[in-house]
């Protein structure tokens, strides 16, 4: 049924579920959405498959071409996996939080219709929950984070992922795209990936030495590439304490760090001093 011509569809009374009372707009089928039906929401947040309710590539295979999935070419494996989405029994829109049936009839049920904010869906979308395929796929309680990682490839849409990537300026980490070709390109195990979802979860709070430098040579990179100064660049007081230390038992050394490292210049450290009350009395008694 054509969605537009749904909506100026001549009112027939033996189709009753899906047509409103008389004078009251079509509204388009809702579909079965998270808000009203709370499992809908865990299914879709734990699978990335499109759709579902259709027979098996393996039962597929066979009947088109006589053999094992897996015993097929590339090219028959892709018309068998075609054929299965043309199977589908529903279809699943995980940016709506919604599940359609594949047979929907694009205009909302007539049930509760003076709530037009929320319209029931038709009785295709609604027949979903009876049908025991799905009633088994929507009980099944999302899996621990890290076992997301064994998800069948077949689910795991890498365009739309790198799409959102870029969408977020966050592509090269969900690329894995290292200039680096000594460190590991697997999100597993690269040291920079691990480093930073270990920052966001908290796990090196106590060691703010080393985030702070870090910081601070992200900060003079960026300053670098956009030819701007690092004047009046604040400096944490761990870094401070840090390149003081380190300026202190050895300038030699201190200087030879400071080629590699944004630490605070010798000048920059004197000037804390003179904050602190440190100079000249300290340099004096010293003296």
């Amino acid at each position: 049924m054509n969605l537009i011509g749904a909506y100026f569809k001549k009112q027939d009374e033996s189709d009753s579920t899906t047509t409103a009372p008389t004078g009251a707009a079509l509204l388009p089928c809702p579909g079965l959405q998270e808000a009203r039906y709370e499992k809908i929401g865990v299914y879709l947040d734990r699978t990335g498959a499109l759709g579902g309710g259709a027979p098996s590539v393996s039962a597929i295979a066979h009947e088109l071409f006589g053999k094992r999935f897996r015993k097929l070419s590339v090219p028959r494996k892709k018309q068998v996996k075609l054929a299965q989405k043309h199977e589908w029994l529903w279809h699943n829109d995980h940016g709506n939080g919604t599940v359609f049936s594949a047979s929907c009839m694009k205009v909302a049920s007539d049930r509760r219709y003076h709530d037009p904010n929320r319209p029931w869906p038709c009785w295709k979308c609604q027949s979903l929950l009876s049908t025991k395929t799905f009633q088994n796929l929507i009980r099944i309680s999302p899996p621990p984070d890290e076992n997301y990682k064994y998800i069948n490839m077949e689910y795991r849409n890498e365009w739309l992922g790198s799409l959102y990537g870029r969408s977020v300026g966050l592509r090269e980490i969900m690329e894995v795209r290292s200039y680096y070709p000594n460190l590991n390109q697997d999100t597993t195990n690269n040291p920079l990936i691990k480093y930073t979802k270990g920052v966001i979860s908290g796990k090196y709070q106590g060691n703010d030495l080393f985030g702070t430098l870090l910081q601070a040579v992200v900060v003079k990179r960026d300053k670098e590439q956009r030819g701007v100064g690092i004047q009046n660049f604040k400096y944490a007081p761990e870094l401070i304490e840090f390149a003081h230390i380190v300026h202190t038992h050895s300038p030699r050394a201190y200087e030879t760090i400071k080629e590699f490292l944004p630490v605070p210049s010798p000048r920059t450290l004197l000037y804390v001093d003179m904050q602190r009350g440190l100079w000249p009395k300290q340099t004096t008694k010293t003296n």
